[in-house]
């Protein structure tokens, strides 16, 4: 199983008062965050920490990481020191990733992304930087004006602070109840109803992660041709014309050849 988590910040004092976080003291927080992630992790599922994992001990923070159960990998964070002897303990290391999760692709990044890859065929998009601060606020806003003109999006904070969280790793699943999208209705030009991504996946019971559509919709988009403002085609509609050269009267001096005749020099003279 595939569980995600962000921001936890083990160590940080001042994350306490930073986030508005339930506890007395930094020991309790690192404490019940260990606690709370080996209730839900075993050691065979994989846990994604969207960065900002811990702060600065790096002896302490390895003391941590030894406790946590299942596979550990970081999509880095601006506070992530990701070079000394912590390292190791990271099965990866990334500035972004996409998963296969529940199939369904899933955007991976520590800040939030607001548009990204296949976002009109059902990816989702997680993130963490902002925390519960007014950036978070300002993101919900945009999510919210985006699903007012018709456009999918799903981002999702997953730093351990949320409401949602509860400084637990979450499942895809859990994360996506939690957020719902309200159904988006989109229409083409002449009126007719655009089937959303999830309901032509049921439909069609197929699902290309890689490209956000199915390899049958590939074919038929191959058969339409190249439009016009693809690159190939854009060369051909730019190329320049042909260079026509004006004929000339023979009484013109430019029809002429032009070729002075060849200086004769005596044998030695460049010697002299």
């Amino acid at each position: 199983m595939i569980f995600y988590i962000a921001d936890m910040h083990f160590g940080h004092e001042n994350v306490l008062r930073f986030d508005d976080r339930p506890f007395s003291e930094i020991g309790q927080m690192d404490e019940t965050l260990i606690q709370n992630w080996n209730a839900r992790v075993a050691d065979d599922d994989t846990v994604y920490v969207l960065g900002d994992a811990f702060w600065k001990n790096e002896e302490n923070s390895i003391r941590i990481i030894q406790q946590l159960n299942g596979h550990k990998h970081l999509i880095q964070g601006n506070h992530d020191r990701v070079k000394g002897k912590l390292r190791p303990y990271w099965e990866s290391i990334e500035q972004y990733a996409e998963v296969n999760d529940e199939n369904r692709l899933v955007i991976l990044s520590h800040y939030p992304i607001l548009f990204y890859k296949n976002q009109h065929y059902g990816a989702v998009m997680l993130y963490g930087h902002v925390h519960n601060t007014r950036e978070w606020k300002l993101v919900e806003k945009w999510k919210n004006e985006q699903w007012a003109m018709g456009i999918p999006s799903r981002l999702i904070n997953v730093g351990c602070m949320m409401d949602y969280m509860r400084y637990t790793p979450r499942t895809l699943t859990e994360l996506l109840d939690a957020n719902p999208m309200p159904e988006i209705a989109r229409d083409r030009k002449d009126g007719s109803a655009v089937e959303s991504a999830e309901q032509q996946n049921k439909r069609e019971r197929t699902w290309d992660l890689n490209e956000g559509y199915t390899a049958e919709k590939q074919s038929k988009k191959n058969q339409r041709g190249t439009r016009g403002w693809r690159w190939g085609s854009r060369l051909q509609l730019h190329r320049p014309p042909k260079l026509r050269v004006p004929s000339l009267p023979e009484s013109s001096p430019l029809c002429s050849t032009g070729i002075p005749e060849p200086v004769h020099h005596p044998e030695g003279w460049y010697q002299k």
